[in-house]
């Protein structure tokens, strides 16, 4: 009885923090900075890895997260946004919080949103998550927190922590540009001012030039310690959906690694995890994170969402690969796929994202399309306009049509599968597209 109650009281409090997102629109960092006082500093309880960028957060934060338990430490990650369920935002250990742990937590929030005298409504949704994360983890006693930023760095309610040890920097591209700036410049700047004094920071192997140099100059300015992952260490001896086989490169030997997450980008993500790596042992007396832990972790690696196997016959892949960079990272997959397969695509996107630069990608891709509307009524873009779009731009396709409803989308798929030799459906864009298919 318990655990339905507090299941119950968990839907509940769900339905007081679905609220707006407030992003710029004031100085929200002082605010959130009054409210963990008001908690007592819960993010000063542990140590923190915070990881901003583009593409690869997810990813790089899971890796990093699991071998820092591979080596004994107990790890909380704060991570978004959901797929299947909400709590998969906060996770100890790589299991999802509890009811219980959760509710315990939002009151404790309560409590110190009362003593400043502020409403919960004067929160947003994300706010609320962040803060009751940290509330959650310094219950939990854990060593370590993976905190991922939800959009933007600067700005980000993330970054009203006091301090990180590592500031995590992944591949940084366009995106959000109507709240971050719309080049490439202004973007990673306001994500690089996450950096903290004497912080340990760590650089994506395959950024463009001008942001290495905005990274670097920040940490130099702040007094932090910089490093750059490199990709020439890992030689990559075989690759598809199943994962990548490399040779990680050291002074003394060729380690064989098996990454089991899919993708040539994942590689990038992984040299970035080992630049972490270099660093964590190089600043521990124990808890070292050894070869044979990395092999373990990389081995077992999935991560939902990411080029994930949810279906079995037919194969169906699920990835939230819902910008022009996040697209053209899993093209080189998609095409040599449709080279042994039939390929089936469903596809559907926010509005306010830059679809037609990420439809290009798709255009000497021979597929079938399937255009749908993700679950976000007021920002996704309709399936019958992302349909005129895709006959615009893909002259290799079969195939297109349109399927507003994500879940009818996803059947059609399935039934047009039944038809082909060796079909392989994909499920692309909007994590709120992903959200739509079952798992079996």
């Amino acid at each position: 009885m318990t655990k339905i109650n507090d299941e119950v009281q968990f839907h509940e409090y769900l339905k007081l923090i679905k609220t707006t997102m407030r992003y710029g629109s004031e100085n929200r960092i002082e605010l959130l900075r009054q409210v963990l006082t008001a908690c007592d500093h819960p993010d000063l309880s542990f140590k923190i890895v915070h990881i901003c960028g583009t593409n690869g957060k997810g990813s790089t934060g899971y890796l990093i997260g699991e071998l820092l338990q591979q080596a004994g430490l107990r790890v909380g990650r704060f991570s978004s946004p959901a797929i299947y369920e909400d709590r998969e935002m906060i996770q100890l250990n790589g299991q999802l919080v509890s009811y219980a742990a959760f509710n315990q937590a939002f009151n404790e929030l309560l409590t110190a949103l009362q003593q400043r005298q502020l409403a919960l409504t004067q929160l947003s949704e994300f706010e609320c998550w962040f803060l009751i994360a940290m509330l959650v983890f310094r219950q939990a006693q854990v060593a370590w927190v993976i905190l991922e930023c939800g959009l933007g760095g600067e700005l980000d309610a993330t970054n009203a922590i006091a301090t990180a040890a590592y500031d995590v920097f992944t591949h940084i591209d366009l995106d959000h540009m109507a709240l971050l700036g719309n080049t490439i410049t202004a973007i990673a700047t306001t994500k690089a001012r996450i950096i903290r004094p004497q912080a340990e920071v760590i650089n994506y192997p395959a950024q463009y030039p001008i942001v290495d140099q905005i990274i670097a100059d920040l940490a130099a300015q702040r007094q932090a310690y910089y490093h750059h992952a490199k990709t020439s260490q890992l030689v990559v001896q075989r690759a598809d959906l199943n994962g990548t086989d490399l040779l990680f490169q050291t002074q003394e030997q060729a380690i064989p690694l098996h990454l089991n997450l899919a993708g040539a980008y994942q590689v990038k993500n992984l040299a970035t995890v080992l630049a972490f790596v270099h660093v964590y042992n190089q600043k521990v007396q124990t808890r070292l994170i050894t070869t044979e832990m990395i092999q373990t972790v990389l081995q077992s690696a999935t991560l939902m969402g990411r080029l994930t196997r949810v279906h079995k016959q037919p194969p169906v892949y699920i990835d939230g690969g819902h910008n022009p960079d996040a697209i053209r990272g899993i093209m080189p997959l998609l095409a040599q796929t449709s080279q042994r397969h039939e390929l089936i695509i469903v596809v559907g996107f926010l509005a306010d994202k830059n679809v037609q630069a990420a439809l290009q990608n798709f255009r000497t891709l021979s597929a079938y399309f399937i255009a749908t509307t993700p679950d976000n009524p007021k920002r996704a873009l309709p399936a019958a306009t992302l349909a005129d779009w895709l006959i615009q731009q893909l002259p290799e396709a079969k195939a297109i049509q349109a399927l507003a409803a994500p879940r009818a989308a996803y059947q059609q798929a399935l039934a047009l599968a039944a038809t082909l030799k060796d079909p392989v459906i994909f499920v692309l864009g909007s994590f709120y597209l992903l959200r739509q298919v079952p798992k079996s």
